[in-house]
């Protein structure tokens, strides 16, 4: 009789916690959507585009995201929705909610309760309808793409052991002096360049047990073969950093412009920025630069200057 009278309270929380959570779940279920009789007038001076969570305009979103439909162009007090129409034509999301167009040059944000998510991996069309009493006009389209991403890591993983795993095989060091970590690092700074992702270069460590020579060398062909700088900050220290932005626009003052992170409380700043020096004259063979470091730190300028002549 005790254990019944222990058990019955223990049944009656658990009975009220999966009560909580499913009506929660079924709070965030969307409405069936309006009911509207839908025709088609598309507008030249319309715009419809699509922003993710950090208000950036997206093309693809992964499946989980949020993501927001937004409008531009249309008059003020115009009513109007969204809708998301999948590859077959059929509709996958509803016009669910409704919103005021505040005018044709309005640059706010529509954020509403969050209805659009959850999209299955495909290709979609994401449309805005003008909507009048129950009528509801489609006035302008979108491309919208959905994406698992652990499946596209995956996919990504596999694409880079096919076209570098071989690169394995190779000797630590060839007769030409190059690398096995370097091979490695470009090959999947060119696998990067391809599916213009700089996860190619972030998933080494993972792939090849990378040192971090790999990561650095592919981090750096690919801001090279791009020609965009901002690639560099995925580099680790400031040094690394100075170097591959030096490498990407010939100018070694880039390895002075680099700033302190936590890697200083190690290495001081003007350290790391001499040896991003001398790892520039290094590599272009300029023993002028190597009378631009400073630091009297591992006799960095007489390594420099011997190792050049």
């Amino acid at each position: 009789m005790r254990l019944k009278y222990i058990f019955l309270p223990i049944l009656l929380v658990v009975f009220i916690f999966a009560l909580i959570f499913f009506l929660r779940g079924l709070s965030y279920a969307p409405p069936l959507g309006l009911n509207l009789s839908i025709s088609e007038n598309i507008s030249p001076n319309v715009d419809i585009f699509v922003l993710d969570q950090f208000r950036k305009t997206i093309t693809a979103i992964e499946t989980n995201d949020d993501f927001f439909p937004q409008q531009k162009g249309l008059e003020e007090g115009t009513v109007y929705g969204f809708r998301v129409i999948d590859e077959k034509g059929d509709v996958s999301m509803s016009v669910y909610e409704t919103f005021i167009a505040n005018g044709p040059d309005w640059t706010g944000w529509e954020i509403g309760r969050r209805y659009y998510h959850g999209l299955r991996p495909s290709n979609y069309t994401v449309e805005l309808i003008v909507i009048k009493n129950d009528m509801g006009i489609i006035t302008a389209r979108t491309n919208l793409s959905s994406f698992n991403l652990y499946e596209q890591r995956a996919e990504f993983e596999r694409i880079i052991i096919n076209k570098c795993g071989n690169l394995t095989n190779e000797p630590l060091v060839d007769v030409d002096g190059w690398s096995r970590e370097s091979k490695i690092g470009k090959c999947a700074a060119n696998v990067a360049v391809e599916q213009k992702d700089i996860y190619a270069c972030d998933v080494l460590f993972k792939l090849f047990n990378d040192t971090g020579v790999q990561s650095g060398e592919c981090i750096i062909n690919y801001a090279i073969i791009t020609g965009n700088t901002s690639i560099c900050d995925h580099a680790g220290m400031p040094k690394s950093r100075g170097f591959c932005k030096a490498k990407v626009t010939g100018d070694w003052t880039e390895c002075r412009k680099v700033s302190c992170d936590i890697s200083c409380k190690f290495e001081s700043l003007e350290i790391q920025q001499d040896r991003c020096i001398l790892w520039y004259a290094l590599e272009k063979g300029n023993a002028t630069l190597c009378n631009e470091i400073k630091s009297d730190a591992d006799d960095m300028k007489e390594e420099c200057l011997k190792l050049i002549k």
